[in-house]
């Protein structure tokens, strides 16, 4: 089984924690990708969430600053893994069980050639050994 999704909206990076003297938080922008990516899942996914081992090709299509240092491919910040931390955190529940099922992950991160997106697709590998 193979679900590809497309998310029509720039990829956002896992920020780390803030702690505070009244406990810890997870950082605004944060939250509001994870809302944001859990709404159009649960627009475009309907199913039960995936309970099996998982491939996962996440696809990060970076806005294009002016000047780029280095052409199609954005070395710079945000942080690859990052980006995929934030994706797969806001996947629990919705498109798979808990994201320790992930056992390969693919990730490329690029400059957009029209709008900043992320593009995903997920592959049951329990298929793939038959």
């Amino acid at each position: 089984m193979q679900i590809n999704l497309s998310f029509p909206f720039p990829p956002v990076a896992k920020e780390r924690a803030r702690v505070t003297r009244f406990g810890a938080y997870t950082p605004a922008r944060t939250k509001e990708f994870q809302r944001m990516f859990q709404w159009h899942c649960r627009k475009m996914y309907v199913d039960n969430p995936l309970g099996v081992p998982l491939k996962v090709v996440l696809e990060f299509h970076m806005p294009k600053p002016k000047k780029s240092k280095f052409g199609y491919w954005p070395g710079v910040r945000p942080d690859i893994d990052n980006l995929s931390k934030a994706v797969m955190d806001a996947g629990n529940g919705i498109l798979w069980k808990d994201d320790a099922l992930i056992c390969a992950l693919f990730c490329t991160k690029v400059y957009a050639p029209d709008k900043p997106k992320i593009r995903l697709t997920i592959t049951t590998l329990l298929e793939e050994l038959k």
